[in-house]
């Protein structure tokens, strides 16, 4: 006896749907876990070796920090603002090249790779969901605001980069960290694993701000500008 044609139909979307789910599964559980290591290792090899031939050890030295970044951030992405929140309002000054080497990766790149894996988490379903945020008028009136930043400066400035950096650093660290949060949505825990670095930044720079107006021999004369 022949099977019904839409029987036979039936049958045959369920088996794609099942074949389709198992596919996302293997990708999901199996291929994204295992994989990307792997080829992060490749990514990274080759540019670590070359800059261990050139002796370029601080770079890498930011390249050893990377994965275990990565895997902090997405883990728990709160982390970078704790980490920034405690050792950015330190490096306002770069007297060296270690001091510039740590501005780089703390303040320029630490909070918009935090932002990056956060999300590329959530799409590639390796992490926990975090709740979905809307963007509305406010996020859309930063855009334009720095898209109309980026234009003026290089429309009106010939030597535009010092500009762009300036930029960078007092606009758009802010809004990816301002991104991060609302991504993030901390929660009472996180609030409070935030206020004892909050704490400890503010008796730091009060104590070194009564320290300039009457000992300021005792502060490094980098923080004195």
């Amino acid at each position: 006896m022949s099977t019904p044609r839409f029987l036979a139909d039936a049958k045959s979307a369920i088996v794609d749907a099942i074949s389709g789910r198992d596919r996302l599964n293997l990708l999901t559980m199996v291929i994204i876990p295992r994989g990307l290591p792997l080829l992060l290792a490749v990514v990274m090899g080759i540019p670590l070796a070359v800059l261990i031939v050139k002796e370029q050890f601080h770079f890498v030295f930011g390249f050893l920090l990377l994965v275990p970044a990565v895997i902090l951030f997405n883990t728990y992405p709160f982390a970078a603002l704790i980490i920034w929140l405690l050792v950015a309002p330190f490096l306002q000054t770069t007297p060296n090249a270690a001091y510039r080497m740590m501005y780089w990766m703390i303040h320029r790149a630490m909070p918009v790779a935090a932002l990056g894996v956060a999300v590329l988490g959530d799409l590639l379903r390796v992490t926990k969901k975090h709740r979905p945020i809307r963007l509305g008028r406010a996020e859309f009136a930063m855009a334009a605001y720095l898209g109309w930043a980026v234009m003026n400066i290089m429309w009106f400035h010939p030597s535009p980069i010092s500009y762009l950096y300036l930029l960078y650093d007092r606009v758009f660290v802010p809004m990816a960290l301002y991104l991060l949060i609302r991504l993030v949505a901390p929660c009472e825990q996180d609030m409070r694993r935030l206020l004892p670095v909050a704490f400890f930044v503010l008796l730091v720079e009060s104590i070194a701000g009564i320290l300039s107006w009457f000992a300021p021999q005792l502060l490094p004369p980098d923080w004195l500008g």
